[in-house]
């Protein structure tokens, strides 16, 4: 096994990320795996984009989202996908 494995986006899956942690959860070589939108968030064009969730500001304290045109948004419930 090499002591560091490199792959493009395609291959950044949760189960290759699993496999590259290994059984004890350590992992068994370093890796650089990015996920499959990680050039595309990098993109100001997407940074800029207020219709993305992930670029609004979280107020942890209250709980909600404030989006960029300053209106905030609660949140009601979470859920795992």
């Amino acid at each position: 096994m090499p002591k560091t494995v490199i792959a493009d986006a395609g291959y950044g899956s949760e189960e290759n990320y699993l496999y590259a942690m290994g059984k004890e959860k350590e992992p068994s070589c370093h890796f650089l795996i990015p996920y499959e939108n990680y050039r595309k968030e990098k993109t100001h064009r997407y940074q800029k984009d207020i219709r993305h969730a992930s670029n609004w500001t979280y107020e942890e304290h209250n709980d909600r989202f404030v989006c960029p045109s300053g209106r905030y948004v609660n949140t009601k419930r979470k859920r795992m996908l």
